[in-house]
């Protein structure tokens, strides 16, 4: 099966667009199943009535299913034995202070000591993601975590007036339409999951005016993605002198800050609100802003903790510890992130007694500018699959090119560099520059941080 998708994917770019329609519709029918089966909408149901529990309701929630998931981690999975005494005095969330805090690097290191022996390793959903830092990190999850997740971003929709399954837009970093392709149509369908994607690819000022009217011209009832991309679609239209006569109820992002110049001109030229969640692709918790504004976390996915650190100037913001409740498979304790915030308990006006995320701090980062004239901020698909990778920085010094600073171990060799550069031409470019640099270690900025794109221009 991976050898066929592997060469499904190799000759996608180069089938007629009906056949990548069929694809696509096949790839959405499998998704589907998997996050809008009969589990999602059993949680559906009961998320829609838990967002309006009391304060009293929602700690007695969480502290039952904090027990519920320490038990069956320190019982079934290797990684959580050696904690099996101080797991045992762990009651209440304020109790977690007790546990140590779970690193990527460990995850990384021994994903295999955080399954449970007790969940069919054959039933999991294997993810790769490489974050924002470029290094890769292989996690697995059950469906069921999947249809929860998928149950609290689409309860986040409902309170916006649309529903999950109503057709839509989807804007993504992935080469739905080859990068290649140089004449409409720059978009793909997807009947089964009712919408239209958008690749990133091809948000030039030369391909706008196609994009806007296609958008126009279809009772598109939301738009969802990354807010890079959506903005740049925006952007360019606004600078060709475009408008809409039929824009989207409501835009929804994520997977990346939405700055607050990014929803001034989304909003100015498709005409509707803005709205955003924050999310992590392992599940272990998430938070979803209301109709006041307000990122209120969604308790019923996890737990999450601020651990106090130096590195500002306000005490009550630190680094976001998460222990999910929903992954039985692979559960996370204490896993920290890799995002800074501050939790509020301060009533908010929409009603819901959950706490807000009153601060957040996640990673900004740069675009490169490409030889067609659009900008790219996602570069963390080229970065999957490639062995021994420990980490990769985008950096852009001249026009038509980039740098991809590359920390490597054992096992990284020529078939990976060229995995990256077909990378390159695949997703982002096929006239980019890329020149692979081999550093011991990618730079910090002043206070820390790491950064993935770094325009020098």
């Amino acid at each position: 099966m991976a050898k066929l998708k592997q060469i499904a994917q190799k000759a996608y770019p180069y089938l007629p667009v009906p056949l990548q329609n069929t694809i696509c519709g096949a790839y959405g029918k499998r998704e589907k199943a998997t996050r809008f089966g009969p589990a999602f909408r059993r949680h559906l149901d009961f998320l829609t009535e838990s967002q309006y529990w009391t304060a009293e309701q929602i700690r007695t929630y969480q502290e039952e299913k904090l027990r519920e998931i320490l038990r069956h981690a320190v019982g079934h999975v290797p990684y959580y034995a050696a904690y099996a005494e101080r797991i045992g005095e762990v009651q209440t969330v304020a109790d977690l202070e007790v546990l140590p805090v779970l690193r990527k690097e460990a995850l990384r290191a021994d994903p295999a000591a955080l399954l449970a022996d007790n969940v069919d390793a054959g039933a999991l959903i294997q993810y790769q993601t490489s974050g924002t830092t470029g290094k890769p990190l292989v996690f697995y999850r059950t469906p069921d975590s999947v249809a929860f997740q998928w149950a609290v971003w689409s309860r986040h929709k409902q309170r916006f007036g649309v529903r999950y399954d109503d057709y839509h837009a989807l804007f993504t970093g992935k080469p739905i339409v080859p990068a290649a392709q140089r004449r409409p149509p720059y978009w793909r369908s997807n009947p089964p999951m009712n919408q239209l994607i958008f690749g990133m690819q091809h948000t030039r000022p030369e391909t706008i005016a196609a994009i806007v009217a296609k958008l126009d011209a279809e009772p598109l009832r939301f738009y969802t993605g990354y807010p890079s991309i959506i903005y740049q679609v925006a952007q360019t239209a606004l600078n060709a002198g475009l408008s809409m006569q039929r824009g989207p109820h409501v835009i929804f992002t994520g997977a990346e800050p939405l700055h607050e110049f990014q929803r001034t001109a989304i909003e100015a030229f498709f005409g509707c609100p803005v709205t955003d969640q924050y999310g992590t692709s392992e599940g272990v918790a998430n938070a979803s802003r209301c109709e006041h504004g307000n990122y209120h976390v969604d308790f019923e996915m996890g737990v999450i903790e601020v651990l106090p650190d130096d590195l500002g100037d306000d005490p009550a913001t630190g680094e976001l510890l998460m222990t999910g409740f929903t992954n039985r498979g692979m559960p996370l304790v204490r896993y920290a992130i890799g995002d800074r915030g501050k939790l509020s308990d301060h009533p908010c006006t929409c009603g819901r007694a959950s706490r807000v995320l009153s601060k957040l701090e996640g990673r900004n980062e740069d675009y490169v500018l490409l030889p067609e004239g659009g900008k790219i901020t996602r570069f963390d698909y080229i970065f999957k699959g490639v062995a021994g990778l420990e980490e990769a920085q985008v950096v852009q010094h001249t026009p038509g090119e980039i740098d991809l600073l590359l920390v490597t171990s054992e096992g990284f060799g020529a078939a990976d560099e060229r995995k990256l550069r077909a990378g390159v031409r695949t997703y982002v470019s096929p006239h980019l520059g890329v020149n692979l640099k081999r550093v011991a270690a990618i730079p910090r900025t002043a206070s820390g941080k790491f950064r993935a794109v770094v325009n020098k221009l």
